[in-house]
């Protein structure tokens, strides 16, 4: 699939700031300029703008071949470990120089240009620099890195990974190379290229190009995206035949992605010959000189040969530069010696490291082992250069000095890690709390299956299973008693407002599969989930922007070997998962009728295994979906297990409400029809106070009705439920 850059639609219907927004992708949308101008401020701001590029004399001053403007600039990497998305300081070098390049006429192809566009074509006297001093006065390399794997990036939701590193748009440019970029409601991964807003069209925060970075040292992407950064339009204007607000670039009919040779330098014949005459605009007469799919803010299907400006569009991008505040101060001359890319700025080589790592998995079994990877950065981190100290609760060996050591871990528990990395310079720590977690090797047997109801003395209580909330501890899984489908206690995801992409893990203890006897297996749950709008987008108050809405997902997967590999089972969508209706604050059932119960068959080889366990990730959608409630796990076979057989763990045993202070419901299940089935109550002396239920059953789920007027006085009794030969008692508070 090629990739190519696009023009996004902003949310019709909302006049948020991100209607200000280019995105480059594959697929052609509604084009975005014209959208942006519904906002009325953003349109005043650009009518201001263009009276005041208008009014420029024409001889500008700006525009003077001797003055060279300096623009500081901050790269931040926010990458998953892979050197795809962590690329390298030199490739982010070769993005600055090629960058210049760009910005002064000098692109290795800029010979190539047809007679007519060589003449148009002229140089922005721009440089952009790597910062060299960071916003606290300290020696930088100008480049940043954040390790975080889940922040794919949503074109609609920026500020949730460009909040992780930023630093003041009035001082430096701020560009973020990322792992890949979604279109709103794309799943898999990103097609999008890199996009930006026009100045007065973003907060602060979201103020800057973002690009994948696997398009970074192309000649085109970061170049084309800078320009928008600067206040231009994509060359047709954002419509057919349209208008980007420059003189001398000629009307075209649309992006130039399907023209064959874009690094040649043969004339592509005009389409749009109706309009030269009638716009005020554009006057080149196309049908004369062609197309300029060679200019930057063009599409065209090749990103290294777009090599050109022309001199309207420096105008117009050398005016940003005077006509916005936080523009304008980039090239002051006191902000380039605050940055310390001013002209004759001593050099600040006395780079300080600052610590990152990471574990290329931080979930194992116990003796399993952990690669760790050191991710510190600010200059070029070498063993001859720096010194590492690791330390690693719970691991073997417990300290390192290597830049990458593997550590075994060989105890079930829960690991922080630390690195401190040090040169001539200074030091910097970074801890990664409860980051290693080793899960039990023990492995449950038992012929009739397996029951976990999240109770005290359930195996999750005694901390049986594992999990992973990442990269919010506070959301994700954790047990509660804020509701429950039986008894008291249950697991929730908090997802309200949650990072898109952000996946929830949570992993059961191992299981013998093979060991349960019978036919028929299955894996089943309780879940409770509410969707908070059925809109296909939400409202950000706070950043006073729409964002597509985007479905959550839960994820079963089985492993056989410890999680080294997972095959998946089922992904429940958001169809299935529903069960609590709308709910536009955060959902906790408030009844058994908001959860429903979930099966998956384990038919073939899932039916099997002698060390099975099995994995619920939860994908967060986006920040406008809800908590999803999970339950009383089981895995059974349904055709196998007889009453004889049962233990009272086998029975899902339960009384709700309990305490009881009306009426009440017992609940138990049964594998198959019992002729014989008492149920009475018994006070703590061992009296029997009343006679539920007298009778035979038949199989599946057995609800008996409780009555408060059935009993006297208030305390505790027993209920005991007779099955044949076996006897199983609950306990019962009566108020």
């Amino acid at each position: 699939m090629k990739k190519f850059l696009l023009l996004t639609a902003a949310v019709a219907g909302f006049a948020g700031v991100a209607s200000a927004q280019h995105v480059h992708t594959e697929a052609c949308g509604t084009q975005n300029y014209h959208e942006a101008m519904k906002n009325p401020q953003f349109a005043a701001e650009q009518a201001a703008f263009q009276t005041y590029v208008e009014q420029l004399p024409a001889a500008t001053p700006g525009l003077k071949a001797n003055e060279l403007r300096i623009i500081p600039v901050v790269v931040h990497i926010i990458h998953d470990g892979t050197a795809q998305s962590n690329i390298s300081n030199a490739a982010v070098q070769q993005m600055i120089t090629k960058v210049n390049q760009a910005y002064n006429r000098a692109t290795p192809n800029i010979g190539n240009l047809p007679l007519h566009f060589d003449s148009l074509a002229t140089d922005a006297q721009l440089e952009f620099r790597l910062a060299k001093l960071d916003p606290l006065g300290n020696c930088t390399d100008g480049i940043r890195r954040v390790y975080a794997p889940y922040a794919s990036v949503n074109a609609h939701e920026d500020k949730r990974f460009k909040s992780l590193s930023y630093w003041d748009r009035a001082k430096y440019v701020n560009i973020w190379l990322v792992r890949s970029i979604k279109e709103p409601g794309e799943v898999g991964g990103g097609t999008i290229l890199g996009y930006a807003y026009y100045p007065g069209g973003a907060q602060a925060l979201k103020d800057g190009p973002t690009v994948a970075a696997s398009s970074a040292t192309s000649q085109a992407v970061t170049s084309h995206e800078l320009g928008h950064f600067l206040n231009l339009v994509h060359i047709w204007g954002d419509t057919e035949c349209g208008n980007d607000q420059v003189d001398d670039t000629p009307i075209s009919k649309d992006v130039n992605f399907a023209w064959p040779n874009p690094c040649d330098s043969a004339v592509k014949e005009a389409t749009c010959y109706q309009d030269w005459q009638t716009s005020q605009m554009d006057s080149i007469r196309r049908f004369v000189i062609g197309e300029n799919y060679q200019n930057f803010m063009d599409y065209v299907n090749n990103y290294e040969c777009p090599s050109m400006f022309t001199k309207g569009q420096v105008e117009r991008m050398r005016s940003a530069l005077d006509f916005y505040s936080f523009r304008k101060n980039l090239w002051d001359e006191e902000n380039l010696t605050i940055t310390g890319v001013a002209d004759g700025s001593p050099a600040c080589t006395n780079l300080k490291p600052v610590a990152d790592f990471w574990a290329t998995r931080n979930v194992v079994c116990v003796g399993g082992t952990v690669n760790f990877n050191d991710g510190s950065f600010n200059g070029n981190i070498t063993t001859g250069s720096h010194q590492f100290a690791w330390t690693f609760e719970g691991g073997t060996p417990a300290t390192s000095t290597s830049q990458n050591p593997v550590v075994t871990y060989n105890t079930p528990g829960t690991y922080t890690v630390t690195l401190t990395i040090s040169n001539g310079n200074g030091s910097s720590t970074k801890e990664r709390t409860a980051y290693i977690r080793v899960m039990n090797d023990e492995v449950d047997n038992k012929f009739w299956g397996y029951r976990d109801g999240i109770e005290i003395g359930d195996p999750y209580e005694q901390g049986k299973w594992t999990v992973v909330n990442e990269p919010d501890a506070e959301k994700g899984w954790h047990r509660t008693n804020d509701a429950a489908y039986t008894d008291d206690f249950s697991l929730v995801c908090r997802n309200t407002n949650s990072v898109r992409d952000a996946k929830y893990t949570l992993i059961s203890p191992a299981f013998n599969i093979t060991a349960i006897t019978g036919n028929n297996k299955k894996l089943r749950f309780k879940s409770a989930y509410a969707l908070r709008t059925e809109s296909a987008y939400g409202f950000d108050e706070a950043d006073q922007s729409a964002y597509r809405v985007i479905d959550d997902r839960l994820t079963i997967a089985r492993s056989t070997d410890c999680g080294n590999t997972w095959t998946n089972l089922k992904v429940f969508t958001k169809a299935e998962l529903v069960s609590g209706g709308i709910n536009p604050n955060e959902f906790v059932p408030q009844d058994k009728v908001e959860w429903k119960q979930q099966s998956i068959d384990l038919t073939g080889g899932n039916a099997t295994g002698t060390d099975v366990r099995f994995r619920f990730e939860f994908t967060s959608g986006c920040q406008f979906n809800n908590n999803l409630w999970l339950d009383d796990f089981e895995i059974f076979s349904a055709d196998a297990v007889s009453v004889e057989e049962m233990n009272a763990s086998d029975l899902n045993l339960s009384i709700f409400p309990n305490p009881v202070s009306g009426l009440s419901t017992l609940q138990f299940e049964l594998p198959q029809a019992v002729e014989n089935v008492t149920v009475v109550a018994y006070d703590m002396v061992g009296k029997q106070v009343a006679s539920l239920y007298k009778g035979s059953l038949v199989a599946g789920v057995q609800n008996i009705a409780i009555d408060r007027n059935t009993f006297g006085a208030a305390g505790v009794y027993f209920v005991k439920v007779s099955l044949g030969n076996r006897e199983f008692t609950e306990r019962i508070v009566i108020r």
